[in-house]
């Protein structure tokens, strides 16, 4: 077996006390069957600190105090299992975050999650372009998946990336040409037919629409955060138009942010479609995620007259903790692109071809 990672992945390390935004609050943490074995055997004034702030009913998770933090995070935002005993006694969600896995048969895949803000910098700003790197790695299961299906949709992501990294056409083009090339193949499998071509320019439509009733429904989702960005926006979209093309003028360079991002969410999301036979949701909310990241970003810049990377990474940690990390939300959202026709793929044409 092997495991396949982003290149960037190696540039990444946990900021521990620096991070502004611990992944130790406001997560309730599950503990896995091994480390509480091992939890329920340490000795001493520690051991008993440890007994003391878990719960073992249902599932065994550290209990989070008034204020949302893990009882063993300390007064520096450190870790006190880390520090007492040792990373290796770190439970696997503590020890794993924010790196994600998805197992095929033969192939682990996985990155560095967008919830994470020394991985969203890392992500987002990266320069070069994408690439990913095997190492041999120990065998694990998976799910059983047709393996002639696997092959097609690798070949359609790899395809896929690399139009989206085709500098030489403007991102709202190329947001547009995958949109309409995965629809199409989505609708050529759904008849029984594997077949593959190249990306093509797709004409786009003139015709604008507005993200109101997107942003309307996003703002419907379960929240985990105290602050609602998606509410904030909508409260402002009259004037996220005129603020959307500022931004894009004075700092062009968020367009490869975007970039980067949609490539995030198009190789962490795209091949799990091999246990589902449906995949065109998966570039939908690629697409729709850049476009809302824009929005929301150009929100940002209207209210402070500009807008930092450091607001940027904040906004796309925002987005990925309330969506990506929300199981019901994702599928919510999964389903929205056949179910509602605010999210139809000539909507959001319209939409994409009104804030980008």
């Amino acid at each position: 077996m092997i495991l396949r990672m982003p290149s960037y992945y190696k540039k990444f390390s946990c900021t521990a006390d620096k991070c502004t935004d611990s992944c130790c609050i406001g997560w309730e943490i599950d503990i896995d069957k091994d480390s509480m074995k091992f939890y329920r055997n340490v000795n001493g004034s520690f051991g008993k600190i440890l007994c003391e702030n878990i719960s073992e009913i249902a599932v065994p998770h550290f209990i989070l105090n008034k204020n949302q933090r893990c009882p063993l995070l300390n007064q520096n935002n450190l870790c006190n299992i880390f520090i007492n005993l040792g990373e290796e006694h770190l439970c696997n969600i503590c020890r794993d975050h924010p790196r994600y896995f998805a197992w095929y048969k033969n192939i682990k895949e996985g990155g560095i999650g967008l919830c994470c803000e020394a991985a969203a910098k890392i992500i987002m700003t990266e320069s070069q372009l994408f690439s990913y790197y095997d190492i041999p790695t120990e065998p694990e299961g998976c799910e059983d998946y047709d393996d002639n299906f696997y092959d097609y949709l690798f070949e359609i992501r790899e395809k896929i990336i690399g139009h989206m990294q085709a500098q030489d056409i403007p991102l709202k083009q190329r947001l547009n040409n995958i949109l309409h090339y995965t629809y199409k193949l989505q609708n050529r499998y759904d008849n029984f037919s594997f077949g593959i071509e190249k990306i093509e320019n797709i004409n786009m439509t003139s015709e604008k629409e507005n993200i109101t009733d997107v942003l309307n429904f996003f703002n419907s989702l379960e929240s985990m955060e105290s602050r609602n960005l998606f509410s904030e926006t909508i409260s402002n979209t009259g004037n996220i138009i005129k603020a959307a093309e500022n931004m894009f003028k004075n700092a062009p360079h968020i367009y490869k942010y975007l970039e980067n991002t949609t490539v995030y969410f198009i190789w962490r999301h795209f091949l799990k479609s091999v246990f589902e036979d449906e995949f065109y949701s998966k570039i939908a909310f690629a697409v729709l995620s850049a476009v809302v990241l824009a929005v929301m970003s150009a929100n940002e810049y209207q209210k402070n007259n500009g807008i930092s990377e450091n607001d940027m990474i904040k906004i796309a940690v925002y987005y990925s903790k309330e969506i990506e990390y929300s199981e019901k939300n994702l599928n919510a959202l999964f389903d929205s692109f056949y179910d509602n026709e605010f999210f139809s793929l000539d909507n959001i044409e319209k939409i994409l071809n009104n804030f980008l």
